[in-house]
């Protein structure tokens, strides 16, 4: 699995930076990103999301977590354009972020990574720090439990199953055990 890196980011153009930063820095998807408008964010000091149509969810939406260093980047990306209320926080036409993307992998030597490949990416790094896989679940918007289990293998409680036992063994006060032989030696008189 190829995996995004910094000579991607630093390959792209600042006008398209944004989008990235979220993709990378959240796991939604580009129709989720091309969706949102500047209402649908919710950034402040103590908790940084975005709402995101969602019809996987009974409310026909959910709330995705935004690192500090997205809600940075959006802040700043709203600012800079003086976009309010009900307007796109993205305008740039798909085909446009689809050719930024494969040119910004050029440029950086990156083969065969799709614009999706950043939400994969997302998880993979999520799953990898140990994040859960239930709120993995709702940061990605999976509809069942399932999906997110494709990360396992990268999550260290799920990946390590030894790691597990060791534990059970340390609660019931194993910890290192003798080697009992099954026909023990008789002793010398």
């Amino acid at each position: 699995m190829a995996f995004f890196t910094s000579a991607e980011m630093a390959a792209l153009r600042q006008p398209f930076r944004p989008i990235f930063e979220l993709l990378i820095g959240s796991g939604m998807r580009l129709g989720e990103a091309e969706s949102l408008r500047v209402c649908d964010l919710r950034l402040g000091d103590h908790e940084n999301r975005a709402l995101i149509e969602d019809s996987k969810t009974v409310s026909g939406r959910r709330a995705a977590y935004l690192p500090i260093w997205v809600a940075r980047a959006l802040a700043e990306h709203v600012e800079d354009r003086g976009l309010t209320g009900t307007d796109r926080l993205f305008s740039i036409p798909r085909r446009t972020v689809q050719k930024e993307h494969r040119r910004a992998c050029k440029i950086a030597g990156i083969h065969d990574y799709t614009i999706h490949d950043h939400r994969h990416t997302a998880a993979v790094h999520l799953a990898r720090v140990g994040l859960p896989l239930q709120l993995l679940q709702r940061q990605l918007g999976h509809a069942t439990i399932s999906q997110t289990m494709r990360y396992a293998d990268f999550h260290p409680r799920y990946s390590d199953v030894g790691a597990y036992f060791a534990k059970v063994e340390e609660s019931f006060g194993l910890g290192e055990t003798p080697h009992f032989s099954p026909h023990p030696e008789k002793a010398s008189d």
